[in-house]
């Protein structure tokens, strides 16, 4: 019944838990294929059925917690590569954390020639139904080369560079992206962004083999990336997108 109803590790499973044994039930997990290392033995809540305070460390007995595994799936690793991850505790109040790391990708055009592409903007879409969010970085346009609208960052390059390498320079790994807070009573999808490359003007060509024709060139790689790549309907080229589930620590 447990199974059914509920999905592992969640807040309600561990309500349940606590409920059943409060009125003499005995849950056996090894009967029911469930870890040994069972929710309720999770001193955060209360013994009696009660609620979690948002915001704290998910401490067993063994001195496990939760924490997130972030599932990153960029398609062009080489040109952006990126993962989101949340803080350690609670599933219902957390930070978001952004990683970015941009370089040059390969495209090999029909005569032969090898060109390097990279881009000078990328935009981060964030998806986070049942949460609400707050804290979002670079909300007050303080930090250069970062605009921060509703659920959307748009990341460029410094204004020396042509195109983005690296770290993005206003993002660090320690600052947080934004604050979510579970706004409903089901369990919230988890957290997702998706990456794009807004449009066709910030790709930046490095044509290595016969950089003289660089302009000329321009289109044919152009039409090669966009085989690889297809616009996403209004929101440009999409590089992928990275999502994570909160699972218990060992």
């Amino acid at each position: 019944m447990r199974n059914a109803l509920f999905q592992t590790d969640t807040y309600e499973d561990r309500k349940f838990v606590r409920f059943a044994k409060a009125i003499g039930g005995q849950i056996d997990p090894d009967t029911i294929g469930l870890s040994s290392s069972t929710p309720s033995d999770d001193p955060g809540g209360d013994a009696s059925f009660g609620s979690e305070p948002p915001g704290k460390d998910k401490k067993t007995a063994g001195g496990t917690r939760m924490h997130t595994v972030s599932d990153p799936r960029p398609r062009f690793p080489r040109l952006a590569d990126f993962s989101i991850s949340g803080s350690q505790g609670s599933s219902d109040d957390f930070l978001l954390f952004l990683s970015m790391m941009f370089g040059l990708t390969q495209v090999e055009l029909p005569d032969g020639t090898t060109a390097m592409l990279g881009t000078s903007k990328v935009a981060v879409h964030l998806t986070s139904d049942g949460y609400t969010q707050s804290e979002q970085f670079n909300a007050d346009r303080a930090l250069p080369h970062c605009e921060a609208l509703a659920r959307m960052w748009i990341f460029s390059a410094s204004d020396n560079a042509s195109a983005l390498r690296g770290a993005q320079p206003s993002l660090k790994e320690s600052d947080p992206l934004v604050r979510l807070k579970r706004a409903v009573t089901a369990e919230p999808k988890p957290p997702s962004i998706k990456v794009y490359i807004p449009d066709p003007t910030c790709l930046h060509l490095d044509l290595r083999d016969k950089p003289e024709e660089t302009d000329r060139a321009y289109e044919a790689v152009l039409e090669a990336f966009l085989k690889l790549c297809p616009p996403d309907t209004a929101w440009g080229f999409d590089l992928g997108d990275a999502t994570f589930v909160w699972e218990e620590a060992r």
